[in-house]
């Protein structure tokens, strides 16, 4: 049986996940865009889980653009 999808696709796919590292009310957070395609399946080949799209974290994060705000309402609408 032949496989779908290619290796070359999942990593086309992977290469489109972006994350930004968002401030509100004093708080870090990690926000990734949605997995499209078949992106999920080069976690899954890792034996990784896919991360959540809100993460929070320390303040401390490099590599990623930062988006500040004072009010955050959508937040938990992630």
């Amino acid at each position: 049986m032949k496989p779908d999808i290619s290796l070359h696709q999942v990593i086309k796919d992977l290469l489109i996940v972006r994350v930004v590292k968002l401030k509100c009310s004093d708080k870090y957070y990690l926000v990734r865009t949605e997995l499209n395609g078949k992106a999920y399946l080069g976690f899954r080949a890792a034996g990784l889980a896919v991360p959540p799209r809100v993460l929070e974290i320390g303040k401390n994060v490099v590599g990623t653009s930062e988006i500040t705000g004072e009010k955050c309402p959508n937040i938990g609408k992630f």
